[in-house]
């Protein structure tokens, strides 16, 4: 089965309709509103439509990596001429949008979220908020657009300068059970607000992450776990901090 299959999946439980008047509402409306859950039955099937879409998703990200190495472009966000004083971040998430992940080591999957228009891709959006789920509540909701934008202009910096970069997503939205169950989370994590990410990139250390976090992540909070090897990235106020503990600590 195919992620088309996977989508109406979670259509069905009516999760699309009510994600995209969230997204379409106020930040404050969508962060903090929960979408959906999902029976056991049905996240078994979606498992297994991730499964299937793994090779394929593999094989494009693969093609159109050494494409562009082997010709020494610059991807299709950066050809076309931009404004005077545009921001290098932004160059990066020109055109169509999309993310290659995958969620505790699962199949890797490319979401599109954001089409060549800047348009919202529902089916790609509800996607990438499955990704972004509660796995341990078993709950969705809506994910904050510029969170997606942040991973989006990471994963494509990485891959410009040479690396494959796949996004492995540890923790995305929690619900106020699972975050009070989480060690060294904060009370009002944002993670609580659908605004936040816990991920690691292939390749990458986890202070060398953290540095490109902070070069991408200027205006919000980035967590460095230097020792554990991933970040904490978060679409709310500035701020940096760094731990090198070997335990799991979360905001």
């Amino acid at each position: 089965m195919g992620g088309f299959d996977l989508v109406q999946r979670v259509d069905r439980r009516g999760f699309l309709a009510l994600a995209a008047a969230a997204v379409a509402a106020s930040s404050s409306a969508y962060s903090q509103t929960l979408i959906s859950g999902t029976a056991e039955a049905d996240s078994g099937h979606l498992r297994a439509s991730l499964s299937d879409a793994q090779a394929k998703a593999q094989a494009e990200e693969e093609a159109r990596a050494r494409a562009e190495l082997q010709q020494g472009q610059a991807s299709q966000w950066s050809q076309a001429p931009a404004p005077a004083g545009t921001d290098w971040r932004q160059l990066l998430l020109r055109g169509e949008r999309s993310i290659s992940m995958r969620r505790d080591g699962g199949a890797l999957v490319r979401v599109r979220y954001c089409t060549q228009d800047g348009l919202l891709d529902r089916e790609g959006y509800a996607v990438a908020c499955y990704m972004l789920r509660d796995v341990t509540a078993g709950r969705l909701a809506a994910m904050d657009p510029g969170l997606l934008d942040l991973l989006c202009g990471m994963q494509r910096w990485a891959q410009y300068n040479g690396y494959q970069a796949d996004i492995n997503a540890l923790s995305g939205f929690r619900t106020l059970q699972t975050n009070h169950g989480t060690e060294g989370a904060a009370l009002n994590s944002l993670h609580l607000y659908a605004k936040a990410a816990d991920v690691v990139i292939e390749g990458f250390s986890g202070a060398r992450l953290g540095a490109m976090a902070k070069q991408f992540n200027v205006a919000g909070g980035n967590g460095i776990y230097v020792n554990r090897g991933f970040v904490h990235v978060d679409t709310g106020r500035s701020r940096t901090w760094i731990s090198t503990s070997v335990t799991r600590r979360s905001s």
